[in-house]
């Protein structure tokens, strides 16, 4: 995919995103799971490092499955309080196979604040659960 492709993907994928809003999760007794843009930024970026093309192309296709994930599960998988990193910060991730693939979607809490859309990965079995703080 050269830069031009990859800039023009990567556009006409936010749009979309921000079409998502939220979704109800009833893992979480039905509350909104938003779609915010530090979700679709973690997509492009891990920290301060860009994510190679190929990961971000791969996270941001697996995204459409994402809201599904979330608005038909009623239980998490793992529960993190991230409490050695910042224990303000909460995770939960939600597993799905779909066409053979494992995927993941994690969802993010910064204290009170409101839970959003934070990651989605491939599972593989090297990792038994994500890796904490993505």
């Amino acid at each position: 995919m050269n830069f031009e492709s990859h800039k023009k993907f990567i556009k006409e994928s936010h749009e979309e995103y921000k079409k998502i809003g939220y979704v109800v999760c009833p893992a979480f007794n039905n509350e909104r799971i938003y779609f915010n843009k530090k979700g679709f930024r973690h997509l492009i970026w891990k920290g301060t490092k860009l994510r190679d093309v190929s990961d971000q192309v791969k996270r941001i296709t697996f995204l459409k499955y994402a809201p599904r994930i979330l608005s038909s599960s009623y239980s998490f998988k793992d529960f993190d309080k991230n409490k050695y990193d910042n224990p303000s910060v909460h995770f939960w991730s939600f597993i799905k196979i779909i066409n053979s693939i494992k995927i993941v979607v994690l969802i993010r809490q910064v204290k009170d604040g409101p839970k959003h859309f934070y990651s989605i990965m491939e599972r593989d079995e090297k990792h038994k659960a994500p890796r904490k703080g993505l």
